[in-house]
């Protein structure tokens, strides 16, 4: 398959050293700091807030990955054995900061990252596109974080997936999509984000507990469309990761039957059908998704993104490239091109 410009990974991820913030956190701050505790055998779990993730072990291939992704110029490597012509990264351990309920501990955490990635990444190449976390504890704190990352050259932002005090219908963040808009910073959200992933226990629960945790996804970008908020902003785009893409067709599908056959419940009056802006301003990225793949004619190309989750053990480097042809047999060759390259270059200015 020819792949035009090369792949781009919207859903590649930084690997943050170990004493990141425990070395730049505000001194009043330090002993809260995100960190590792030890086991035997080279087990090793996060500690977050006093939230103590489960114990992993990492192999010697997930060492050598994880090394690799911290030092940029070694990353750069690992991208050309793969064909990746570029990366939109986001955090690891930075993931689990919306978590922490504290304003002023969760905002220099984040703040933490977001110096560290510019740094590291926005200013060692152009072939790396590193949305900065953006705290979501008021509308007004986040585009002040908006605003300064953006002076240090950072053009993307990560908002969480679902915020639990006031969610994204709401037009308080109207000035947050106005900043992104402004700024030119394309929004992501990352599965897991913002909520406890944990929703059942029992037999069986730590796969439906993945599944679960992806309707997230579907949520969000309903609300966002259905509030008018993709209306009102029409230059804005929002990017659900790690969630796969295979729901948006049935998103589009019900939310048009809904907004047709039961307007009574539409409390925006919207000017065209939710799908309409959706087709236009929502994504959503996957590794290995064929029911995606299969539904582009409902959803459009632009809908997807492919990424390959670059270091984590569960993505598909070094063999990207297998795990696209194994997905796209029949697909056209442009169409091809705009999922796995032209459509994350369109949006994050490659």
């Amino acid at each position: 398959m020819d792949f035009g410009r090369g792949l781009i990974s919207a859903d590649s991820h930084v690997e943050e050293p170990e004493d990141l913030w425990l070395k730049r956190l505000p001194e009043h701050l330090r002993d809260r700091a995100p960190r590792y505790e030890y086991g035997e055998d080279g087990m090793q779990r996060l500690v977050v807030e006093g939230n103590r993730l489960g114990w992993s072990k990492r192999t010697k291939e997930d060492r050598h990955r994880r090394a690799a992704a911290i030092d940029p110029s070694e990353r750069l490597k690992n991208m050309d054995v793969d064909a990746i012509y570029g990366e939109v990264l986001y955090p690891s351990v930075g993931l689990h900061m919306w978590k922490i309920d504290d304003a002023e501990l969760g905002t220099a955490c984040m703040q933490v990252y977001n110096d560290y990635v510019a740094e590291t990444y926005g200013q060692t190449s152009d072939r790396f596109r590193p949305p900065a976390m953006i705290p979501m504890y008021t509308p007004e704190g986040a585009v002040n974080e908006m605003h300064r990352i953006s002076k240090a050259g950072i053009k993307a932002a990560m908002i969480p997936l679902k915020v639990e005090h006031l969610s994204y219908n709401y037009p308080d963040y109207d000035k947050v999509w106005a900043a992104a808009v402004e700024l030119h910073m394309p929004m992501s959200f990352h599965n897991g984000t913002g909520y406890d992933m944990i929703f059942h226990r029992g037999p069986g629960s730590g796969v439906a507990n993945y599944a679960t945790s992806c309707s997230n996804a579907l949520q969000t970008h309903a609300l966002l469309v259905m509030s008018g908020a993709m209306e009102r902003f029409p230059d804005a785009h929002w990017t659900a990761v790690e969630c796969g893409g295979g729901w948006m067709a049935w998103l589009m599908n019900v939310l048009d039957e809904g907004f047709t056959d039961l307007n009574y419940m539409a409390s925006v009056k919207l000017k065209e059908l939710p799908s309409f802006y959706l087709k236009r301003q929502a994504h959503a990225t996957f590794q290995d998704d064929p029911v995606a793949v299969k539904n582009r004619d409902f959803t459009g190309n632009f809908a997807l993104l492919w990424g390959n989750d670059y270091p984590h053990d569960e993505g598909t480097w070094p063999h990207s490239r297998d795990a696209i042809e194994r997905q796209m047999v029949g697909v056209p060759e442009q169409d091809i091109r705009d999922i796995v390259s032209n459509n994350a270059a369109r949006i994050w200015g490659f």
